[in-house]
């Protein structure tokens, strides 16, 4: 009977040790083929063959088993019930009310307040986010997802970017409780800014075939309006300046979602599946400015005036993204799991913009077109078996392309840029638990990246070995209590359009500055800590809440940040908004968090509080990050009534508060950010069996101001200051849902 165990043992070791070569000899090879597509094909085709050649080893399993994500302190998941039980309408509503997770001016995510780009986010493991934020996630409804998880830490298993942590949202997938459902959603803001949304969800299962259809049409109007004010004063008071500008702002996006999987079952062991994200976002943009410089000598009575008037519009012709995966999951003897992947991201644009003087021939005229095309391939093969009751082994590769080719227009001239990437990654990890109150996992992660920049940079190829270990350390002395260690590096990588040797034509002024490129970017790479704690908090021995804190330290080296200043370009003083790479930088903090369910009421409490420094080294005093609030304080409820009378089933609101503070936007200008207060108010009514009300109100709250100080140059100028105010328009939504 051992020497069986033995020899199965040995089997199920074979069948994943054949199916993960061919792709750790691909990832071995040094040198990158020209046929990249080709290379994934055969290295998951390998796999493929290698599996199903031994399936009929394998014992039946009736029941499949899907991969999970380790839930612990690090990691919050917000499944489908928790994601349809609010009245919130779409995913980033959801999301901007979860402690922790922040918006700025644009609407883009980050955790723990360290601003834009330092969060990665990954829908079905595809990176949508960039260094200003996302795309895509303003257009996901409620019912294309299936979970969204909220990762602080690290592993070896998941990808190496996500300095702040990453938010992964994993759309509907065919397994699971088949909905049919139906809802319109619309959202109406002050001045005439909307959203409207017709969402659709349909699904079907069988014994051999199981599928999942999503599908949402988004039509959105948005406006902007932002105020700047510049002055300087002279010396003794002789003499003084002042400047006004005033822009407003239109986009006007219509935006088409399809999402999906359709799967099969050839044996019991076996699953292949087909998922997709498709978009489809044509966009117009206009921007109306108006200008007024005022020269003032009371010495002399003398007063010069300045006014201009401008206006810029930038199309997006139908701009689309397609990323189809194809997944199979192998189920080995022994509660083993083989997966292997094939994923493609495919995304193009044309895009025009156009800024003309209307009065005063303020900054000229400048037109400008651009086609872009972005192709990237990936593959993964990862194998997961348990070597006994109290640990696990897990060991993959990974494969990815990426191509971009853009082409810009000006006048009758034209110029292009092509950029490549290869991302080769291999990763271990093990996980161990000696006994029921301690968990162990630790792991190695390779990564071998080669950038081939433009040939007319002279930068040459670069090629980069990234070594990203881990370790995470769980204590649960009883089943209330938690404490958490993690020490993990990561890194992020420059995307495409920061990459490009090329500056793109905007207003060129303080608040919509030219756009400008930086080949010479490296990668930012950070090393992380996290020690935890978290306690159920308990009435009656009933677990009635929970307190959770946790501490966070970053040590980030060669830091990927966004940098303005001023520059000349033909004669004119304009402004430039560049990716520049910062010396070290230090980010420190702490999170808590309570919530606490009422005896007498069906009433829940919450608070979260993120207290966050950072610091820029060999920087002038203010050294914090910009977008980074040193304190976030969260207070809100829920309750719950059972729709008696007209209350609605659940309800609640959000009051978040973020400090203010001092930030240096370049070496030679810092500024001063004012406090911020946010209100969000939620509620859902289920009128029938299978109707559903939900209706919100978001961002009431004051407007964004800032304050900039620039570097005084010119002698005679003792002081120089530049005050920006964007002011925000709040959003009543309302969504009728129906299933059917």
């Amino acid at each position: 009977m051992e020497s069986l165990k033995y020899m199965a043992s040995l089997r199920g070791l074979r069948c994943a040790v054949c199916a993960t070569l061919p792709s750790l000899i691909v990832l071995l090879t040094p040198a990158f083929p020209r046929s990249r597509l080709a290379l994934h094909l055969g290295s998951v085709l390998c796999s493929l063959l290698s599996g199903t050649a031994l399936a009929d080893d394998l014992p039946e399993v009736s029941v499949y088993a899907p991969r999970e994500s380790v839930t612990d302190a690090l990691t919050m998941v917000y499944d489908r019930t928790a994601l349809t039980a609010e009245g919130d309408g779409s995913l980033q509503d959801y999301l901007v009310r979860q402690p922790g997770i922040s918006a700025d001016a644009n609407g883009y995510l980050s955790l723990r307040g360290m601003g834009a780009g330092y969060t990665q986010v990954l829908v079905n493991g595809q990176q949508i986010s960039a260094l200003d934020g996302d795309v895509m996630l303003d257009g996901i409804s409620m019912e294309m997802v299936e979970r969204v998880e909220i990762v602080r830490g690290a592993s070896a298993a998941d990808s190496g970017a996500g300095i702040a942590g990453t938010i992964r949202i994993v759309t509907r997938q065919a397994t699971g409780a088949v909905e049919r459902k139906v809802n319109m959603r619309s959202g109406f803001s002050p001045r005439g800014a909307f959203q409207h949304q017709l969402a659709l969800a349909a699904g079907a299962r069988s014994e051999q075939l199981e599928w999942q259809l999503n599908a949402s049409v988004t039509h959105t109007e948005k406006k902007s309006d932002v105020l700047s004010h510049d002055s300087q004063y002279m010396v003794g008071g002789q003499s003084f300046s002042n400047s006004y500008s005033a822009q407003k702002g239109q986009l006007r996006s219509s935006q088409a979602m399809l999402s999906g999987e359709v799967a099969v079952r050839p044996t019991r062991q076996d699953r292949l599946g087909l998922s997709w994200t498709a978009e489809v976002l044509p966009e117009q943009r206009r921007t109306d400015g108006h200008f007024l410089f005022l020269y003032e000598a009371p010495a002399y009575d003398y007063l010069y005036a300045y006014r201009a008037r401008w206006r810029a519009r930038e199309n997006a012709s139908a701009a689309w993204s397609v990323m189809p995966v194809l997944r199979w999951d192998h189920q080995l003897p022994g509660g083993g799991l083989l997966q292997a992947e094939l994923g493609s991201k495919q995304t193009g644009s044309k895009q025009g913009y156009a800024y003309e003087s209307l009065e005063g021939n303020f900054l000229g005229a400048s037109y400008e077109d651009s086609i872009q095309r972005q192709r990237d391939y990936h593959t993964a093969i990862q194998w997961v078996q348990p070597w006994s009751s109290t640990s696990r082994m897990t060991l993959g590769s990974q494969l990815r392309t990426e191509r971009s080719g853009t082409t810009y227009f000006e006048g009758d001239d034209s110029f292009s840029e092509k950029l490549r990437r290869h991302t080769a990654a291999a990763f271990a990890q093990w996980n161990w638990s000696p006994s029921a109150m301690w968990s162990v996992e630790t792991g190695l992660r390779h990564e071998r990246i080669a950038l081939t920049p433009p040939a007319e940079t002279e930068l040459g190829r670069r090629t980069q070995n990234l070594w990203l270990p881990s370790l995470n350390i769980g204590y649960s002395p009883n089943a209330q209590q938690r404490w958490h260690m993690q020490l993990a590096k990561t890194y992020r990588a420059p995307i495409f359009e920061d990459l490009t040797d090329y500056v793109r034509e905007r207003e060129g002024n303080f608040t919509q500055p030219d756009l400008g490129g930086n080949p010479s970017l490296r990668n930012e790479t950070a090393v992380g800590l996290e020690l935890g704690f978290s306690q159920a908090l308990l009435r009656d021995n009933r677990n009635a809440g929970q307190f959770k804190a946790n501490l966070f330290a970053r040590n980030i080296s060669n830091g990927l940040t966004k940098e303005l200043t001023p520059y000349t370009n033909y004669g004119q003083e304009r402004w430039k908004l560049t990716t520049v790479n910062r010396g070290k930088t230090r980010i420190w903090g702490l999170e808590t968090g309570v919530r606490y369910d009422l005896a007498a009421l069906p009433l829940s409490l919450r608070t979260d509080l993120t207290l966050t420094q950072s610091r820029v080294a060999d920087q002038a005093a203010p050294a914090r990050l910009m977008g980074q609030s040193p304190a976030v304080l969260d207070l809100g409820f829920d309750a719950r009534t059972q729709g008696a009378g007209m209350l609605p089933d659940r309800f609640g609101a959000t009051l978040r508060l973020e400090a203010g503070y001092k930030s240096r936007v370049n070496p030679e200008m810092w500024g001063r950010v004012k406090p911020l207060a946010t209100l969000h108010l939620h509620s859902l009514w289920k009128l029938d069996h299978g109707v559903r009300l939900r209706a919100q109100l978001s961002g009431l709250g004051n407007d964004w101001r800032t304050t900039y100080y620039p570097a005084v140059t010119d002698p005679n100028v003792v002081s120089q200051t530049m005050q920006v105010s964007v002011k925000r328009f709040w959003s009543a939504t309302i969504m009728l849902e129906k299933d059917f």
